[in-house]
């Protein structure tokens, strides 16, 4: 990086670039924010001159990971905007969930939750998973009684033994479910049920992913304290862990622990 002045190709600027977004992919996994936020804005201004043109989906990881960054080392207002361009730019539903979930971490500690739960909504609304933002008990009670009895004859070995999920954009789906689940939770459990009852639909339909533990593990909460059923709330928790131990699907395990500990083992 002290040598960026030298460069002089756009191959050679392209490749310290990406270089950058490792290293700061790597420093913000080691909790070295200050570190990734440095490598992640050097190799943005390496990009700036036409690399939204050039390399669309190395400019808009670069500039994703530097919001999140910004974000993580309190700087809200350069993470706000940043993901005001990042919402003008992303032309996947990838990239459209990825700043949707971004959204919703920053909203989260401003106290402005249904900022969070509309980006998420319209994301996932753009993605054709249409769920109303204040559905009624009798939508909730449907989904969940169209969710068990998909999965009534169905046993714990055979779902885990389902295949895993390789596409891409129903990943990036089920992560906008799970990251806005809890907050659902909190300003209408109807929409929690919603939400955590079309994740577990795709997970059957399509193979599983993190996220599907996460749904389980979920819908057991919501079978137990909001349907009164707490045998089903127990075997769904149990599915949640028979997946994680069997196909390493970790990303969410602690929260699916705390869960399972606080709310469904008592």
């Amino acid at each position: 990086n002290r040598a960026t002045a030298l460069l002089t190709s756009e191959e050679e600027r392209d490749q310290v670039a990406a270089l950058n977004l490792v290293a700061g992919k790597r420093a913000k996994k080691a909790a070295a924010v200050a570190p990734a936020l440095s490598y992640l804005t050097v190799g943005s201004a390496l990009m700036a001159r036409d690399g939204w043109h050039r390399r669309h989906d190395l400019v808009f990881e670069l500039e994703l990971h530097r919001a999140e960054c910004e974000f993580l080392n309190g700087d809200i207002a350069s993470a706000e905007q940043r993901l005001t361009l990042l919402s003008s730019r992303a032309a996947t539903v990838v990239e459209r969930c990825a700043v949707a979930c971004l959204v919703a971490d920053v909203s989260w500690p401003l106290q402005q939750t249904e900022r969070g739960l509309v980006a998420c909504l319209e994301c996932l609304r753009s993605a054709g998973l249409e769920i109303p933002m204040h559905p009624t008990k009798t939508q909730a009670q449907a989904a969940y009684d169209r969710i068990c009895s998909k999965l009534e004859d169905i046993g714990i070995d055979e779902l885990v033994e389902l295949p895993l999920l390789s596409d891409s954009t129903s990943r990036a789906i089920l992560d906008v479910v799970a990251k806005v689940t809890t907050t659902a939770t909190m300003t209408d459990v109807n929409l929690a049920s919603l939400l955590v009852c079309a994740a577990v639909d795709i997970g059957l339909e399509r193979g599983h992913c993190d996220s599907s533990c996460f749904a389980y593990e979920y819908l057991g909460y919501l079978a137990g304290w909001h349907f009164g059923d707490f045998e089903a709330a127990g075997r769904f928790s149990r599915l949640a862990h028979e997946l994680i131990a069997r196909k390493g699907l970790r990303r969410f395990e602690s929260y699916i622990c705390n869960i399972s500990c606080a709310c469904i083992m008592p």
